[in-house]
């Protein structure tokens, strides 16, 4: 995941957050309403869990009202 990468490169949250909502986030809500109704609840599950990763990522710890 490129988030990783960035953060360990010293990128700090803000411009991580502005990276995946500019960079991340459209590709995985691309076409979204066309597609979800056809989607599996395990699809569902992992684009879910990547979100939750991402925001791990980018804020660590500190993300408040996300269930694990």
């Amino acid at each position: 995941m490129r988030l990783k990468v960035l953060k360990t490169s010293g990128v700090g949250p803000n411009e991580l957050l502005y990276f995946y909502t500019a960079v991340i986030r459209p590709v995985l809500e691309y076409a979204c309403v066309v597609w979800h109704h056809n989607s599996t609840a395990q699809q569902s599950d992992k684009i879910e869990s990547f979100q939750k990763r991402a925001l791990r990522i980018i804020h660590g710890d500190q993300v408040f009202g996300m269930p694990i």
